[in-house]
């Protein structure tokens, strides 16, 4: 009896010895401080995307007039041409040709051209800014003015750019004692894609003996008749390329922009796609043949933004909300970056984010909440 009564004594006070460990367990569980924010719907401009190909604005094969032997090729395929830069001589007339461009007339040309490009530039900056600016806020804000500056600008850049070849052409033409028919210089700003031809060897005339590229650049895309249909000249698309490999890597984008020039109307015999061209402005910001992506952003959608900082990724990206008192992992997928912000999928409107205090928590702890905004978060 007595064992019994024991027996019952130390299994009473294994009872309360464990119950008070579960209680003191259940105490050092504490709350972790987090500041969260509510999320809400944003209007962002959206539209299609492709796949895109940079390409030279301009091919040229330059010819001889005349038959005869090539004598020299000044030049290697990749090098850069310059407007009146020599190319190859038929001949015997390689150690008999100069031109001289410090001559005043083509210096005062040169630097009237330069400043016409610079006013270009800046006009088509203006008017990318007022295209994207209207389309992102359905403004009544009229563009067109902005855009009949910027074509005015691009117009007398070219026309004195012409005026500058023109004068290269005539200074050739009566600076040289030697038939200027024998030599073939550049016309343009670029680079040498091709020698068709070597030194030595007989060439007939008309036959092309060098293929010059312009440094002017182009991205064409094939589009659907859809989306082709909705595209006009003068629209803005977006040029994206990453920094690195890693296709998904939204984050090492970069955008420049490029004015649609060019629509066809018969689709590609190979894609049955509708090519547009666009015309980037500045000088080798593509490499030749080099694959992007072109955004075509006509359309107001909503969407979630949230702060590129606030995502983490252990292989997927997620970020927490909080929900009952509690930290929830969400995955999200991300669809786009914008500066520092990322289009997302996966969260919804009123969801409470955690902004802070991210780093200390994990799925299901329990948090106490400061709201981004209100009197006391910091």
């Amino acid at each position: 009896m007595k064992k019994i009564i024991l027996y019952v004594l130390l299994f009473t006070v294994a009872i309360f010895t464990a119950c008070s460990t579960e209680e003191s367990q259940v105490k050092v569980v504490k709350e972790r401080p987090v500041l969260v924010k509510k999320l809400s719907a944003e209007t962002y401009v959206s539209g299609p995307s492709y796949s895109a190909l940079i390409k030279p604005k301009t091919i040229v094969k330059k010819a001889f007039t005349k038959d005869g032997v090539i004598e020299k090729n000044y030049l290697s395929q990749g090098d850069k041409v310059w407007i009146g830069s020599y190319l190859s001589t038929i001949n015997g007339v390689t150690d008999k040709i100069k031109l001289d461009y410090s001559i005043e007339p083509l210096k005062t040309l040169k630097n009237e051209m330069m400043e016409l490009e610079d006013r270009y530039w800046s006009k088509r900056n203006t008017y990318i800014k007022s295209y994207l600016k209207k389309i992102s806020t359905k403004s009544d804000d009229d563009v067109d003015a902005d855009k009949r500056e910027y074509l005015k600008a691009k117009k007398s850049y070219y026309d004195k750019r012409e005026e500058y070849k023109k004068f290269i052409s005539y200074l050739y033409f009566t600076n040289h004692s030697v038939d200027i028919s024998n030599v073939l210089y550049a016309d343009l700003e670029g680079y040498v894609l091709q020698y068709i031809n070597a030194e030595g060897e007989a060439i007939g005339a008309g036959y092309p003996v060098v293929v010059l590229a312009s440094r002017d650049q182009v991205v064409e895309a094939g589009l659907s008749l859809e989306d082709a249909k909705s595209v006009e000249i003068g629209d803005v698309v977006e040029v994206q390329v990453n920094v690195n490999s890693d296709a998904e890597d939204f984050i090492n984008k970069f955008y420049v922009y490029a004015v649609v020039t060019e629509i066809d109307n018969f689709p590609d015999v190979n894609t049955g796609t509708y090519n547009i061209r666009a015309e980037l402005f500045g000088k080798d910001i593509f490499n030749y043949g080099e694959t992007v992506n072109i955004q075509i952003r006509k359309y107001l959608k909503e969407g979630i933004f949230v702060s590129v900082s606030h995502i983490l990724n252990d292989g997927n990206s997620y970020v927490y909300i909080v929900k009952d008192g509690r930290a929830h992992r969400k995955n999200i997928e991300i669809i786009d970056v914008e500066n520092d912000r990322a289009l997302v999928k996966g969260l919804s409107p009123d969801d409470m984010m955690i902004v802070r205090g991210y780093n200390s928590i994990s799925d299901g702890y329990k948090v106490k909440v400061s709201v981004e905004g209100e009197s006391g978060d910091e």
